[in-house]
C-alpha cells in the first residue's frame, strides 16, 4: 500500500533466471503492486534474464519514459 501511494506508476522487470530474487517472489510482488489503473503498472518478465538485466538498459529506459508520458 505504501509503495503504491508513493508513486504515480510502477515498472517492474523480472528475470526468470534471477538467483537473488526467485521468480515466484517477483510474481507475488507484481500481484500485490497492481494499481488497477491502465498504464500505471507495467510488469515485464524475461525468461532469459538474471537479476541485473545486462544489456537491457535501453529497453528499461524506454519503458520508464513511456510510463512518465502516460502519467503526465
Amino acid at each position: 500500500e505504501l509503495v503504491r501511494a508513493n508513486c504515480g506508476f510502477i515498472v517492474q522487470l523480472a528475470g526468470a533466471r534471477d538467483s537473488l530474487v526467485p521468480i515466484e517472489v517477483q510474481r507475488r510482488v507484481a500481484q500485490s503492486l497492481r494499481l488497477g489503473d491502465e498504464g500505471a503498472y507495467v510488469y515485464v518478465e524475461h525468461a532469459d534474464e538474471d537479476h541485473f538485466f545486462s544489456g537491457r538498459g535501453e529497453e528499461i529506459a524506454e519503458r520508464i519514459v513511456a510510463s512518465l508520458e502516460l502519467a503526465a
